[in-house]
């Protein structure tokens, strides 16, 4: 009787079980990662960074210098501007750039384990 192939998320789900129930890291293959890095969980998680993100920020109390205009003297500024030390980038446009990043860690990590197993293989 052919065996069918066992999905990744089976193996990422039992590991994760297990590093709960011993208190142990969590370690995992590249296939594993993939299943993380798919787009309704890696969508789940960076909603939950960004909200976690979002309820550790202090939100600034209005003050009369935020009504003063400045720029080009064209009147007030209809949004509050970015002040140097302020983190100006979106929420969205942070999550995309840690996705970008990671997904090429993951690519890089699977090219050097395919490396690493082409060497094995050839000795």
């Amino acid at each position: 009787m052919k065996r069918e192939p066992v999905h990744p998320v089976f193996g990422l789900v039992d590991r994760l079980r297990s590093a709960v129930r011993t208190g142990r890291r969590l370690h995992l293959e590249p296939e594993h990662v993939n299943v993380l890095m798919s787009d309704e969980i890696y969508l789940a998680l960076s909603r939950l960074e960004a909200r976690q993100m979002r309820s550790m920020s202090v939100p600034e109390p209005e003050s009369a210098s935020s009504s003063v205009t400045s720029g080009s003297g064209k009147g007030r500024a209809s949004s509050r501007g970015t002040s140097a030390g302020l983190n100006g980038v979106p929420m969205d446009a942070a999550s995309r750039g840690a996705s970008q990043l990671l997904r090429k860690e993951v690519a890089l990590t699977l090219r050097r384990k395919k490396r690493s197993m082409h060497s094995q293989s050839t000795m």
